[in-house]
């Protein structure tokens, strides 16, 4: 039987030491992926330089441009200049198994029923809370009370826990599903631009398909670090990226019975990002001004709003505004 046919894409920039590395993971496959496309932006010269001199003995090495800054329009170039039947992606800092592609086209084999897989990124980091995490019962989902699961990094315990989504640096597609979607659409951001797997992963369910975690399918992540502007830790911009899409994601594509319990619980309990307004007498702001915990908000009730109109939901998108106008008035 002839081997599926896998491309495997790692955006990046500016880290070409990390993508040294994680291009020899790549070569050192037991199944050799048909094709590793490195997705760069024009002006990363540094980048550039480094490809014009690697290469890969087993593999087809290829290297696409994107003239539009941000992770979202990388993933959308990869996807369109691939040719694999599968489509697995992970990040320039991460160091794949030498069994990942191998165990990615066994898991599609066996799973006709799954539009996407993706499994632990084990963090390398030299932290022990970071590097030996606890195991988690949930992961990669919005549950039924509003609450976001991420949980990747964490041991999984099981050969398969279906999920909403996977993470980023781990994760692949059947290729049918995915060419038509657009991850950029209405999301903010023009460096990691997080939650893209997010509208994978929930696009690729609607079409009637699943989406896994495998224990068998995994990655050593570095954790480099981000270039400037793109930085993670107290940053108000990211945090302000990340509550608008994640909430432009969930009232666009995510399950319309877990929309307003996402929505209350943002506002008044708050996540890990930010404190809500029943949260605030306990946590404290977080190092975070009042006027800049509204912003926070605000763009969460602006993506929440853009997902809602997209999806036609015209009267909820307005009972966000309201909810938003209400918000602003309590935090003045």
């Amino acid at each position: 039987m002839q081997k599926t046919s896998v491309s495997v894409i790692v955006p990046s920039y500016k880290r070409t030491e990390d993508l040294k590395v994680c291009l020899r993971s790549l070569e050192r496959q037991l199944v050799a992926p048909d094709e590793v496309i490195i997705v760069y932006r024009e002006e990363d010269l540094e980048t550039r330089t480094f490809l014009d001199s690697a290469r890969l003995s087993h593999t087809t090495l290829r290297r696409i441009e994107v003239h539009s800054p941000g992770l979202a329009h990388a993933i959308n170039k990869g996807v369109e200049s691939s040719g694999g039947e599968i489509i697995a992606f992970t990040d320039d800092d991460a160091e794949p198994d030498e069994d990942w592609v191998k165990e990615i086209i066994s898991f599609f084999e066996k799973n006709p029923e799954a539009g996407g897989v993706g499994g632990r990124d084990r963090f390398a980091s030299g932290l022990p809370e970071k590097d030996s995490p606890p195991k988690a019962s949930t992961f990669g989902c919005l549950d039924r009370w509003g609450r976001f699961h991420g949980n990747h990094h964490c041991p999984i315990g099981a050969d398969l826990v279906e999920v909403d989504y996977p993470k980023g640096v781990n994760m692949a597609w059947r290729s049918s599903l995915i060419q038509d979607i657009d991850v950029s659409e209405g999301m903010w951001g023009e460096g990691a631009v997080p939650c893209t797997e997010m509208v994978l992963g929930y696009v690729v369910k609607a079409k009637g398909f699943q989406v896994y975690l495998s224990d068998k399918i995994s990655v050593k992540h570095n954790v480099s670090e981000r270039s400037e502007g793109d930085e993670r830790e107290d940053n108000l911009p990211f945090s302000k990226q990340v509550l608008h899409n994640k909430f432009y994601v969930v009232s666009h594509y995510g399950p319309k019975e877990r929309l307003w319990p996402a929505f209350l619980r943002c506002a008044l309990i708050g996540g890990s990002r930010h404190p809500g307004l029943l949260a605030l007498p306990f946590f404290g702001r977080q190092n975070y001004s009042i006027e800049e915990l509204w912003q926070i908000l605000s763009c969460a009730c602006v993506g929440w709003e853009a997902g809602l109109k997209k999806r036609n939901c015209f009267a909820q998108a307005d009972a966000v505004s309201v909810v938003g106008y209400i918000l602003s008035r309590l935090l003045k």
